[in-house]
């Protein structure tokens, strides 16, 4: 039974003089009626609030919330706060609590109806100080789902992630193989394992999680009577010697003649939310039900804080679509909070004339302004940050070690992973995602598939050696005004997973500025926000004026999807599973591609079939960083991209001599040759491309280019001449489409570098700006294997 407390106060006096004595306006229950279960450290649990109305009350009361938080994480889905429940009607508060340590922590809830505020019971939190490696957790678990017209079989999914820094060897369930997911009592519902859905091993078959990975196991139940329900998962681990059980808690009721769509928060705010940065959130909606279910447009509404909000229409997987049963989709949108203070987005959707709702919410604070950078990972592998410390910068992490650059992976539902650094002195350098690392032990080199730096034990780079393929992301900071440089994210030499790189100020005031949209924007945003109104004013020429009708949202989004020019196999960047001849032995979910033969710093490859981690360049495969040593010559880039023949093979116009295709492809000057278009009218410049004015429209530059050079568009000139296969414009082409906002060569400046100096849209006062590096925002990885 859960314990329901009624309501009298002032509120009944009025309603005496009103005819209404009997009724009491709003009862709450909790569940589970004791509060907050005990649990480990790095554990997650959650109570649900119901606030209803009583049927007898003559009209809607509309309902607001509070909350009075001390201590470690809580995470709050509302949907009570400024909503008029009708009479009859109810709401649910989730209060979801993940405990980093034993320190007390507790909350207090109080509602608000007219003049009326209720101060419920502080809930107390009972954390279990434990050494464990593994964590574990619940997600997708509806609030509750109904027995009959019609019954409903949720699915949820229980994820445990290796917290420490070592791998373990385990299972799902324990030594007799049962019991790999619970609920209980049984009477109410039971809970099976749905086909296919455990990949977390079991005792005769257990699995090896590394340091910073997860496994999920999914489960459905099934009700039976009306009622309470604890549903549980169980690992086992370290040879039966530690065991880790999440619980969650769940009701089934009776239902009403329709089957309700159920939605639940998958991506969070960041931790903490800072004024100015780019959340995006992912909701997700799953039909339960047994047939399908046609879908409404998805919309978002938000109370607190003032934000700039941008639904995400080309992640958006639900609106107006037909849902099958026990299937789901999902939406992406961004939030930069312009605000402080408490902040709550929800993302609602109606099915079959019902409507379900999930909401994130935040408190929003200040950022500090001492050049702090926040890393992020909402990858669904690890991820460990890289710093490169050339002359004269250095990496500020504290006590270096591999789990200190370690951002663990994000779990639906849970927040992200996310480290700082602050740079004291000047830097410039680069910042990056690193994938795929370990170590023999705890004395040799940390060695990673991508972003590999020649790190020692502590994983620290040693200098500003970084070997491509990776994510390049850049930024300076200086002591002097202003204090830091512009930045970027860059794909000039490969990439590995998707980055976007942002400056936690406001947007500039002014929007006459070709440059406005620039400021303290997202570099390799997946969703850019709109900036309007934008009336570019270009100075007279030169340089060369551009077009003054620029579109509602100028900068474009990253979708991080590569095709890479021909669909030739050597830009996959892969690892190294199975060398190979020919593509022709490869088999998904395996890919064809250049692989490192040991390790990347050797620089040596070769043909080979593994996970997809990134891909490579021509500007990178030309260069003299890569040397290939596969048995089959005809897969050598440099003689598929005629790195090294004379320009001279392909134009009929004059460049210094000794000048090669390398040099186009990858612009590098030669004498006056293969400089800027974006300086000069020599025709035999490098580039351009006007990415403002292409059709379709990409993205936003800051000037136009003086001319474009034939044969870098073309691949070559004149009639009896070869051509470039492919074009330098093509080798640069299909960088560009997957992230409009990124370098995709060495003179795209006009796209893709960004700035943030000031912490007023005036852009008067000059700050040490913070910033927040998020990997694979919204989750997004492209077509990268789900762990490179």
């Amino acid at each position: 039974m859960d314990i329901i407390r009624t309501n009298t106060a002032l509120l009944l006096s009025m309603f005496l003089m009103k005819g209404y004595a009997a009724v009491d306006p709003v009862a709450w229950s909790l569940l589970p009626e004791k509060g907050f279960p005990q649990v480990n450290s790095g554990e997650t649990t959650s109570v649900v609030y119901t606030l209803a109305v009583n049927p007898r009350f003559p009209g809607p009361v509309v309902l607001h919330t509070q909350f009075d938080k001390i201590g470690d994480t809580f995470s709050i889905t509302d949907k009570c706060n400024n909503v008029a429940v009708k009479p009859g009607g109810k709401c649910q508060v989730i209060i979801q609590f993940t405990a980093t340590n034993s320190t007390p922590s507790s909350i207090q809830m109080s509602y608000q109806y007219n003049n009326n505020v209720i101060k419920l019971s502080r809930l107390n939190t009972s954390v279990t100080e434990v050494h464990a490696d593994v964590v574990g957790s619940i997600t997708n678990l509806p609030t509750q789902f109904t027995l009959s017209n019609p019954e409903q079989q949720p699915v949820f999914s229980v994820t445990y992630t290796n917290t420490g820094t070592a791998s373990v060897m385990g299972y799902a369930g324990n030594s007799a193989g049962t019991n790999l997911l619970s609920a209980s009592p049984e009477s109410v519902a039971t809970v099976s394992v749905v086909a296919g859905g455990n990949g977390c091993g079991t005792i005769n078959n257990p699995i090896t999680l590394a340091p910073g990975n997860s496994c999920s196991i999914s489960g459905r139940l099934t009700p039976h009577a009306v009622g309470n329900l604890t549903v549980g998962g169980l690992f086992t681990y370290n040879n039966g010697a530690n065991t880790v059980n999440p619980t969650g808690e769940t009701q089934v009721v009776n239902g009403s003649g329709q089957c309700q769509l159920s939605a639940a928060t998958n991506l969070l705010f960041h931790n903490p939310t800072y004024q100015y940065s780019d959340n995006v959130l992912q909701f997700k909606f799953t039909n339960p039900c047994a047939t399908a279910v046609t879908l409404g447009a998805v919309s978002y509404t938000s109370t607190g804080a003032s934000s700039t909000i941008t639904p995400g229409e080309q992640y958006d997987q639900c609106s107006n679509t037909t849902l099958a049963a026990n299937d789901s989709c999902t939406v992406l949108v961004s939030v930069i909070p312009q605000g402080l203070g408490l902040l709550s987005v929800s993302a609602q959707v109606t099915a079959d004339s019902l409507t379900a709702s999930a909401t994130a919410a935040t408190t929003v604070q200040a950022p500090g302004y001492t050049h702090t950078v926040t890393f992020i990972n909402q990858c669904s592998f690890p991820v460990w940050y890289g710093v490169s410390q050339p002359a004269g910068s250095v990496d500020p992490t504290q006590n270096p070690s591999p789990n200190a650059y370690l951002l663990a992976p994000q779990v639906d539902g849970q927040l992200s992973a996310a480290k700082s650094i602050t740079i004291t002195g000047t830097y410039n350098g680069q910042f990056f995602p690193r994938t795929g690392c370990s170590q023999q032990s705890s004395s040799s080199n940390f060695v990673c598939a991508t972003g590999d730096c020649g790190s020692g034990a502590n994983a620290q780079c040693p200098n500003g050696n970084v070997y491509e393929p990776y994510t390049r992301v850049e930024e300076t900071f200086s002591l002097t005004i202003p204090t830091q440089g512009g930045y970027d994210v860059s794909l000039i030499n490969g990439a590995s997973i998707p980055a976007e790189l942002k400056g936690l100020g406001p947007q500039s005031s002014q929007s006459n500025s070709p440059a406005a949209p620039f400021v303290c924007s997202g570099a390799g945003a997946p969703i850019q926000p709109p900036y309007t109104p934008f009336t570019p004013q270009y100075p007279a020429p030169p340089p060369p004026a551009g077009p003054n009708n620029p579109p509602t949202t100028p900068l474009g989004n990253c979708p991080w999807q590569y095709t890479a020019p021909s669909s030739s196999p050597l830009f996959n960047f892969v690892s190294n599973t199975t060398t190979v001849t020919d593509c022709s032995s490869c088999s998904s979910p395996n890919v064809c591609g250049l692989a490192f033969q040991t390790t990347p710093s050797a620089g040596n490859v070769v043909l080979a079939c593994g996970n997809l981690l990134g891909y490579w360049t021509i500007n990178q495969l030309c260069s003299s960083n890569v040397t290939y040593v596969g048995a089959n010559s005809a897969m050598n880039p440099s003689t598929v991209f005629n790195c090294n023949s004379p320009i001279t093979n392909y134009s009929i116009q004059s460049y210094p001599i000794g000048t090669t295709a390398y040099d186009i492809y990858s612009c590098t000057p030669q004498g006056s040759s293969l400089e800027s278009c974006y300086n000069n009218n020599n025709s035999t410049c490098c580039g351009a491309v006007d990415w403002n004015t292409t059709m379709p429209y990409l993205t936003w530059e800051t000037q136009q280019a003086y001319t474009a050079n034939t044969d870098w568009i073309n691949g070559g000139s004149g009639s009896s001449t070869s051509r470039l296969s492919p074009t330098p414009q093509q080798s640069i082409q299909w960088l560009k489409d997957a992230c409009p906002t990124a370098y995709s060569y060495p003179f795209d400046d006009h796209s893709s570098t960004f700035n943030c100096n000031t912490s007023d849209a005036a852009q008067q006062n000059q700050v040490n700006m913070d910033f927040e590096i998020v990997f694979c925002p919204g989750g997004i990885i492209g077509d990268l294997s789900e762990n490179p």
